[in-house]
């Protein structure tokens, strides 16, 4: 909380008023974009699109399909998406391992219930699941940048 000092001349005299400025959630991400920690979230649930184009929507914004880096993110996550399926930022790659964008070796889906099914390559979250599915499909999505 920021506090503010304010003086005004009334009637021959000072009075002092105290305005207070609160932090608000969101501040310093721009509008339509959703904070959490130190990252914005944009989440895309009118249109979809396939992973692909997915991962260029987010680019073009200056930012990349999510990446989940633990458990309390993953929770945040599935309470903002409700019952949506949307894309993020890991795929199964041909030696059969997962791959997130950033190329770290995070395994938070792992703990959590993921569905694998042959021959698709790209992931999607839901409240209940992340599950493999063709990149071909047309989901929503989600962004993530740094504050």
């Amino acid at each position: 909380m920021h506090l503010m000092l304010w003086n005004m001349k009334l009637n021959s005299s000072f009075t002092f008023f105290q305005c207070f400025i609160y932090d608000k959630p969101g501040y310093d991400c721009a509008r339509g974009w959703v904070r959490y920690k130190s990252s914005c979230y944009y989440f895309q649930n009118f249109t979809g699109k396939t992973w692909l184009s997915s991962l260029e929507f987010c680019a073009s914004l200056g930012s990349q399909l999510v990446v989940i880096n633990d458990m309390k993110e993953l929770h945040f996550l599935q309470s903002e998406i409700e019952e949506q399926v949307v894309w993020i930022g890991v795929t199964w790659n041909r030696n059969m391992n997962w791959t997130w964008l950033n190329n770290s070796t995070n395994d938070v889906l792992f703990s959590f219930k993921l569905v694998e099914t042959p021959s698709r390559t790209c992931v999607y979250l839901s409240k209940l699941k992340a599950k493999k599915m063709s990149c071909m499909i047309l989901l929503n999505w989600i962004c993530k940048k740094q504050v």
